[in-house]
């Protein structure tokens, strides 16, 4: 069984990897900057927070956030972390590329919220936004996730 010191360990090596594969990849990948669309335009400069992780409710008191300060950019809070990285938005289609976050301890509890909720974003294949809810419809989940405006 893994300890929470086995746990950030992984994780410094999981982080280490991604920036390192983002910091060499050619620019030709998945999360290169894209024009502004219609429907990215909508998203840049709102505040999401998360509501619902594919149909569990996010706990309470533990705020989980998502960000576009621009149509190519995603910034937000895992649930304990900050994270940033790079976002592809084409019409009603949505990848994020690999997202690099802080690496500060949190409660059991809070890591596995944050953890599935991050993860999550990485099969995301489509959104839609409905009055003041953002859905993000992700590979292999039956719900999405589910944002509501700030």
């Amino acid at each position: 069984m893994c300890t929470p010191d086995c746990h950030r360990r992984t994780f410094l090596y999981l982080l280490a990897g991604a920036s390192l594969s983002a910091a060499f990849a050619p620019l030709g990948g998945s999360a290169i900057a894209a024009p502004e669309s219609d429907e990215s335009a909508r998203l840049v400069g709102i505040h999401w927070r998360l509501e619902n992780v594919c149909g569990e409710r996010v706990l309470d008191n533990v705020e989980a956030s998502l960000s576009f300060p621009t149509a190519s950019k995603v910034i937000g809070n895992g649930s304990c972390n900050s994270f940033s990285g790079q976002v592809e938005i084409k019409g009603n289609s949505i990848t994020f590329g690999r997202l690099a976050s802080t690496l500060m301890a949190c409660a059991d509890a809070i890591s596995d919220q944050e953890s599935k909720y991050l993860s999550t974003l990485g099969n995301a294949r489509r959104f839609q936004m409905k009055d003041h809810l953002l859905l993000i419809y992700v590979k292999g989940e039956d719900k999405p996730l589910r944002f509501h405006q700030n």
